[in-house]
């Protein structure tokens, strides 16, 4: 079951110092190793990016920074694919549909949830 599983991967833009890196692609580097060597069913996000500042890489430069280290760490092929997200899609959408389980109702009405300033939080 485990060789047909897939790994998700997700890094923390905050995260993304030497340090964590290192350990984050050392341990990766152990899972590629139990699994066989397979990396075809890992998909990797770097969460966060909204929390990128001003004085940080720009994004790309980022990306193909990760892209290359974890290459050559599991000695891959190519270049994974790494997917950039944006942690405020989930706060939005927590501002808009509440926090409540998904098999419960919204405790936020329609009324509230159409409201202009909710759109601009």
């Amino acid at each position: 079951m485990v060789g047909k599983a897939f790994s998700l991967v997700i890094l923390d833009y905050m995260q993304v110092d030497e340090q964590h890196r290192q350990k984050l692609l050392t341990e990766l580097k152990r899972v590629v190793e139990y699994l066989q060597g397979r990396t075809d069913s890992m998909i990797f996000i770097l969460n966060r990016v909204d929390q990128r500042g001003s004085d940080d890489k720009p994004l790309d430069v980022r990306l193909q920074q990760l892209k290359t280290e974890i290459q050559e760490q599991l000695n891959l092929p190519s270049l994974p694919d790494i997917i950039p997200f944006n942690a405020r899609l989930l706060y939005y959408a927590q501002c808009a549909w509440g926090t409540n389980p998904l098999h419960t109702n919204s405790n936020v009405t329609p009324e509230v949830r159409s409201n202009s300033t909710l759109k601009t939080a």
